[in-house]
């Protein structure tokens, strides 16, 4: 194996190959150390003090690709050393079955992997009860209900089940399903942001149709109601600029008296904590950038390197050319230090698959510091 770092051809295909080749079938590493000897050994380039952040993250990279396993390597995994991977991925997709017995007892059947589109179309109308050599599906008054929710009809679903029942489709599961669609829709829920009431229908009339209230969406409920799906206080600053003199009431019909707000300035500084998220790391986009970015030790010298060049001045000249010969380096960027790999300039912006946050980062050039050792405490 060569000796490179990192990326599609380094550290991660070095891992994988011990844990095809090395580690014994059916068993697993439990503690992903034990190989830092290893990979010390054979990929003498990368640096102690990073080489526990290497093997964590080509760890965690074949977990996400679907080569690793609960510290095991798949199918895919063995594969790709040995160089079968086309064969094997022809093996795991072939075979699927595209219809299903479906019973009187209401459950649908596959006796062995069922296609993407059978899968899809029972998991939209049956709940999943097991998987394995045989997949079983369970309709439910639930379930059926929850399809025509998302816009089916009992003549669609009747035709779809019947066209993949191997066995024909039971009487028990048109009942259910002419059952289910006799009730739904007979009750109706609309999402509303406010009402207006008013003991004078002639003014409620007057609002809906005034056209400096158009943008409210004011709808008749009953001679004395408005419904609207703006919120009370948009409701309230609109109808007070077309002039008019509402108040706030409660459910039962009292007035609600408004107090002056009492905002401890100290949460004005306070962040939204359950706003903020952190995208899930998306396997088919780090696949295509991990091919796009397959890269081996640029031959240029490195004066003429174009993504050297552009990078001359962000950092130690050895980081930035180990960088860009795709092994691991540190970005420090707003005052935050990243162990990064797979680089890929475009224009200004330098986009990396990050160990430290599990996701790709774009980083400004202009406002990058690159080093080969932990520049800042992470």
């Amino acid at each position: 194996m060569p000796a490179r770092c990192w990326g599609s051809a380094g550290a991660g295909v070095w891992v994988i190959d011990v844990y095809a080749t090395v580690v014994t079938p059916g068993r697993g590493v439990a503690d992903i150390e034990e190989l830092a000897g290893l990979l010390g050994w054979r990929a003498p380039l990368i640096g102690e003090d990073i080489i526990g952040d290497a093997l964590t993250a080509a760890a965690g990279e074949g977990e996400l690709l679907g080569l690793l396993a609960l510290g095991a390597a798949t199918a895919l995994g063995r594969a790709l050393p040995a160089g079968t991977l086309t064969s094997v991925m022809a093996e795991l997709l072939s075979g699927a079955h595209t219809s299903a017995v479906i019973g009187a007892d209401l459950t649908a059947v596959v006796l062995g992997p069922p296609a993407t589109d059978l899968s899809r179309l029972l998991d939209s109308v049956a709940d999943r009860e097991s998987s394995g050599a045989a997949t079983t599906w369970r309709f439910t008054p639930a379930s059926i209900r929850a399809a025509f929710d998302r816009g089916s009809t009992a003549p669609d679903l009747i035709g779809e089940l019947a066209s993949i029942a191997a066995a024909g489709l039971p009487q028990a599961l048109e009942y259910l399903i002419g059952d289910v669609a006799r009730t739904h829709g007979q009750l109706g829920v609309i999402e509303l942001g406010c009402a207006v009431v008013a003991d004078d229908p002639t003014l409620l009339r007057e609002l809906v149709g005034n056209r400096k209230l158009g943008r409210l969406g004011l709808a008749t409920l009953a001679p004395t109601v408005l419904a609207s799906r703006t919120g009370p206080d948009t409701m309230l600053s609109a109808l007070r600029a077309a002039g008019y003199a509402p108040v706030v009431r409660e459910v039962d019909g009292s007035v609600l008296i408004s107090a002056p707000p009492n905002t401890d300035p100290a949460d004005l500084d306070r962040p939204d904590l359950d706003a903020i998220g952190v995208p899930a790391a998306d396997p088919d986009r780090h696949a295509r950038h991990l091919t796009a970015t397959a890269t081996a030790a640029p031959s240029e010298p490195a004066g003429q390197f174009p993504s050297f060049a552009a990078l001359r001045g962000r950092g130690q000249p050895e980081a930035i050319w180990e960088l860009v010969a795709g092994q691991p380096a540190h970005l420090t960027h707003d005052g935050r230090t990243h162990l990064v790999h797979s680089a890929r300039l475009h224009g200004n912006t330098l986009t990396a698959w990050s160990t430290t946050t599990q996701r790709y980062e774009d980083f400004p050039v202009a406002h990058l510091a690159i080093s080969g050792h932990p520049a800042a405490a992470r």
